[in-house]
């Protein structure tokens, strides 16, 4: 999915949770309650399913869910992954035909959960080739060619984090 502009941060609602691992939502940029965004599903859609709803007018990202997570690895996957832009990414609308609602990418997903950050990378991809576009704990990773490669969530509170690694069979209740 590639990123054709970026807009001001706007306030993000990070809700994580014991059956959905993870779910953000970027206030503002839903759009009308009457026009469903498009959405972009990746992952290998057995055990790991990633889902960007994107604004079908203006190509907001507007709501990502990890509905199912491969087991996190317990070293970081980047340390080091510049942070040179802030705002909420807009995607290239022209991926999609005007009346298809869904593009599926499978491929493979990378996660680490280290220091109260998750880091999901998408592909195959070095992580330390990715720059980081931050907003407020969300940062959007990003490839050279402006492909959006995954996604980083920082401060998380250690029930968050409790939350996630039960939601992905890590943990016991």
């Amino acid at each position: 999915m590639r990123i054709d502009i970026i807009s001001p941060t706007v306030p993000v609602e990070v809700e994580c949770d014991s059956h959905v691992p993870l779910v953000i939502r970027f206030d503002g940029y839903s759009g009308p309650t009457s026009s469903a965004p498009k959405y972009w599903r990746t992952g290998d859609f057995k055990h790991t399913l990633i889902e960007v709803a994107v604004n079908r007018s203006s190509g907001a990202i507007c709501k990502m869910v990890v509905t199912s997570l491969c087991p996190l690895q317990s070293e970081p996957l980047a340390t080091d992954i510049q942070s040179n832009k802030t705002g909420i990414p807009f995607v290239s609308m022209s991926q999609w035909a005007d009346d298809q609602e869904r593009v599926d990418v499978e491929q493979v997903v990378t996660a680490s959960l280290v220091d109260r950050e998750l880091m999901v990378v998408f592909g195959n991809v070095e992580p330390t080739s990715l720059m980081r576009i931050a907003c407020d704990r969300i940062s959007f990773l990003i490839d050279q060619r402006n492909e959006f490669r995954g996604i980083t969530v920082g401060n998380l509170s250690e029930q968050e984090v409790a939350n996630i690694r039960y939601a992905i069979g890590q943990t016991s209740a």
